[in-house]
């Protein structure tokens, strides 16, 4: 979970909790967490997780986790992940100028930065093309092309709390901090 209450001594680990829709009982995959945030798989089935705390954590598909890469890619305060192709896009909440970092999957220590998309970058989504869209907690829904490091925004409205790709499409579907969940065409 993300909340508050996690930051405080003696809180409830966070952790990654997985159901079949067929039997919707949560089952516990990864704990040990402090502010688990975002979470995308790559091709391999590993899992990112972006803790506000601890930075971006690997879980390999057993659900152990895999301190060596966590490790070389660690990054404080970081909130959205994605992965797209051979590298995992992570937000940084707290960067000045809305940095979206490029982690490599192969090579996690040589991170660099994706793109700029202004102030409170939240959560992040990977388009077919390997742009991103990007919901800030401004209520901008900016789209970044990490090759160029370019930016522009799409949408302006409610200040965003989450953002996923409808599959195949430039489509986007945006939950709102006020609790709206809007589809953006």
């Amino acid at each position: 979970g993300n909340t508050a209450e996690n930051a405080l001594p003696g809180a409830p680990d966070g952790g990654v909790v997985r159901f079949d829709p067929a039997d919707p009982a949560p089952v516990v995959f990864v704990s040990g967490l402090g502010e688990a945030n975002g979470a995308a798989f790559d091709a391999a089935g590993n899992l990112y997780v972006a803790d506000m705390f601890a930075g971006i954590v690997r879980f390999r598909p057993d659900g152990s986790r895999d301190e060596a890469w966590s490790e070389q890619a660690r990054h404080v305060v970081v909130n959205g992940v994605a992965v797209s192709g051979d590298a995992v896009y992570v937000t940084m909440t707290f960067s000045p100028t809305g940095q979206v970092l490029r982690i490599p999957i192969d090579d996690p220590a040589r991170y660099s930065v994706a793109a700029e998309v202004g102030v409170a970058p939240d959560e992040v989504a990977a388009l077919p093309d390997g742009t991103l869209y990007v919901a800030t907690q401004t209520g901008r829904l900016v789209h970044a092309d990490p090759v160029t490091g370019t930016s522009c925004a799409v949408w302006t409205g409610e200040p965003l709390a989450a953002v996923v790709a409808v599959p195949g499409t430039y489509e986007a579907v945006v939950g709102t901090s006020l609790g709206n969940v809007l589809h953006v065409r």
